[in-house]
């Protein structure tokens, strides 16, 4: 069961996915695409937080 779910890959709905790894909250992104860049920002992102 997911604490959060977002829908959409824009800048706008990748901010809330962002605050909830930071807090740790189960959380599902759900986007139909996200761009190249946008993805792999936010895998060293979450890299970075599980450190």
């Amino acid at each position: 069961m997911y604490e959060l779910i977002i829908i959409g890959g824009c800048p706008a709905d990748m901010t809330p996915a962002a605050y909830a790894a930071r807090k740790k909250l189960n959380a599902l992104l759900i986007s139909c695409d996200i761009g190249a860049k946008a993805a792999l920002q936010a895998h060293r992102y979450l890299q970075r937080l599980s450190e």
